[in-house]
């Protein structure tokens, strides 16, 4: 039964990826990846506010968990694309927004995950 809530949640999170990303100008050579940016952080920010609920405060059953952490959120976010994008940043010369883009993702993406689970504990 995990495999099917898993897959269910999978399904759900990669639409919601796809509909960020085309709500975005799609990255091309040149351009910075907002949208990867953005599915990031959220992304942290929601894992931070589920952990919370389903670890400390035990909310979130393991079922939901499972849901919401392997499937909807760990299909929703994308460090794959993160480093496939950084490495094309770095490939077409834009060696400056390719830090930008590495120093931005992991402070963001760190900072909304406290922020998540700061508000997973007020519930």
């Amino acid at each position: 039964m995990n495999y099917i809530v898993v897959a269910i949640g999978a399904m759900i999170g990669g639409l919601l990826r796809y509909i960020v990303s085309i709500s975005f100008s799609s990255p091309v050579a040149g351009s910075f990846p907002w949208s990867t940016l953005a599915i990031n952080v959220v992304g942290s920010f929601f894992l931070g506010v589920v952990m919370q609920l389903a670890g400390e405060r035990h909310i979130i059953g393991d079922s939901a968990k499972l849901f919401l952490t392997f499937g909807v959120i760990g299909s929703f976010t994308t460090f794959s694309s993160f480093s496939y994008e950084t490495i094309s940043l770095f490939q077409s010369g834009e060696a400056m927004r390719g830090v930008i883009y590495i120093v931005s993702s992991n402070i963001f993406s760190i900072l909304a995950a406290f922020g998540g689970y700061a508000l997973g504990k007020m519930f």
